[in-house]
């Protein structure tokens, strides 16, 4: 079975935690308090799908809160979320990364956001998708939003391989199932990378992923332990750096 990583990253209040529950079709995630600030804790899901060999882990991350800017554990916060993303870019790799965002104009905060965490990584090139909540009232259909918005979007140099424009309450026009579709099919669906004019991938309502979660685990992450992190140093502590990849001469230590 095949492993991939998806993030979710947004300011607090933009839904991650709701997304994961929709995605999951049942509530794994608690969603933040916004009034507290939202969560500090870096969260993985990883969720089975039936008839689909593959599974999906879903990093749920600390939401940003432009007026805790320079709070210390607002950046704290910050600073793991960059850890995780070095971690797995790293490892395993990271197969999407989703921006989540409320309907309406995006914030100042957001692209500030989007170039500190995206464009001015190393994993840039990683496949990057928006995902719009609160569009229960969008009419004729919630994708309007994304034509009504994108070429403002671009104006502010947001670009994206995907979107999904969704919803996570119950509406008279079976929108929380059309969004559920969506965001199935884009954490499962391989986003071409070729260029972020999105011309590549947009899930839409009539060919959602039909597939039920068979399994979910919740696992809370803690960045990995460095050097410059230890609790207790002497000067006996000798940190030995390399690089190159490392070879099985280099492995042999005497």
């Amino acid at each position: 079975m095949s492993t991939r990583n998806v993030v979710l990253l947004g300011e607090v209040g933009s839904g991650k935690s709701s997304i994961i529950n929709l995605i999951a079709g049942r509530h794994v995630a608690e969603p933040s308090n916004e009034a507290k600030g939202g969560t500090l804790d870096i969260t993985c899901y990883t969720l089975s799908f039936s008839r689909s060999n593959v599974q999906v882990n879903l990093w749920d991350t600390p939401g940003w809160h432009p007026a805790e800017e320079k709070d210390v554990k607002q950046r704290q916060a910050v600073g793991e979320v960059d850890s995780l993303l070095q971690t797995l870019h790293a490892t395993e790799g990271i197969h999407l990364l989703i921006f989540c965002m409320q309907a309406g104009r995006a914030p100042r905060s957001f692209l500030k956001m989007y170039n500190s965490i995206y464009l001015e990584r190393a994993w840039c090139k990683t496949p990057v998708a928006l995902v719009v909540t609160w569009l229960e009232l969008m009419q004729p259909d919630m994708h309007t939003w994304w034509e009504n918005n994108w070429r403002s979007l671009e104006k502010q140099k947001l670009y994206f391989h995907s979107h999904a424009c969704v919803t996570t309450v119950d509406d008279s026009r079976d929108g929380k199932q059309v969004s559920q579709n969506r965001l199935r099919k884009l954490i499962l669906h391989h986003v071409p990378t070729d260029s972020l004019s999105h011309v590549a991938f947009c899930p839409g309502p009539e060919d959602g992923v039909q597939l039920f979660v068979t399994g979910a685990r919740e696992v809370l992450w803690s960045a990995p332990i460095c050097f410059p992190t230890l609790a207790q140093r002497t000067q006996n502590d000798v940190l030995i750096m390399y690089d190159k990849p490392l070879s099985s001469a280099k492995m042999s230590f005497h």
